[in-house]
């Protein structure tokens, strides 16, 4: 339906993204077939690029942004509204042809739920995709690896950063990578597993922009999920 509200310029906007994004990869990929100091040139530059902000504006665009800084939710918040640090808003970024697993079944998505731990209401800043323990976990953008580590609510988790995009991916089994390495679309970068807060083998996938927690499920074609 968010497609329908497009103007032509945005559609234009998108097809612009996708191609850089592309060249990018392309560049990428001959480089580290031909390896040695040029790769390792190329990685430094790309790893520089995609945390250089001032390519936000390429990347992303964001519609109607809200939202504060935490997810608890208020008394007084309602359930139709997001709370502070989420957003419902979209974003327009550019067209993700990587899928992070090469199946699975999403179990919970994006929004307000009943906590499947406390048995509360509250707010679930990614969507949950069941699959069985040790899938590879693929990044679904080119980007730098930004945290690599332990969290006791995420588990083993990474997050990798695409200029203003974070994406994260928790309760993973094994991690594939570290902080400050590159991580070109589609490199496996972990495991799923079932550590940290879970109920069972998942990745738990979380996109942010400055600090704002959107649904990521346009991102991953949710419908290869289902």
């Amino acid at each position: 339906m968010a497609e329908s509200r497009r103007t032509p310029g945005r559609f234009s906007l998108l097809a612009v993204q996708s191609i850089v994004c592309g060249v990018i990869l392309l560049l990428a990929l001959l480089f580290r077939l031909i390896g040695g100091q040029s790769w390792e040139q190329l990685r430094t530059v790309l790893r520089q690029w995609m945390l250089d902000d001032g390519l936000a504006t390429l990347l992303v665009q964001e519609e109607e942004a809200v939202g504060g800084k935490d997810i608890p939710l208020g008394e007084a918040v309602s359930v139709t509204a997001p709370p502070d640090g989420a957003s419902f808003s979209p974003l327009a970024v550019p067209q993700v042809t990587v899928l992070p697993l090469e199946e699975g079944r999403v179990t919970s998505p994006f929004g307000y739920r009943t906590d499947p731990l406390s048995g509360g209401t509250g707010f679930h800043t990614g969507i949950d995709v069941a699959a069985p323990a040790g899938t590879p976990l693929r990044a679904v953008y080119s980007g730098t690896v930004t945290a690599a580590g332990w969290d006791t609510s995420y588990g083993y988790y990474v997050t990798v950063r695409t200029a203003a995009l974070e994406i994260l991916y928790a309760h993973c089994s094994v991690l594939l990578c570290s902080a400050g390495d590159l991580a070109l679309a589609g490199e496996s970068v972990a495991k799923v597993g079932s550590t940290g807060d879970s109920t069972g083998n998942h990745v738990h996938i979380e996109l942010r922009c400055e600090g704002i927690c959107y649904d990521p499920s346009p991102l991953i074609a949710e419908v290869w999920y289902a």
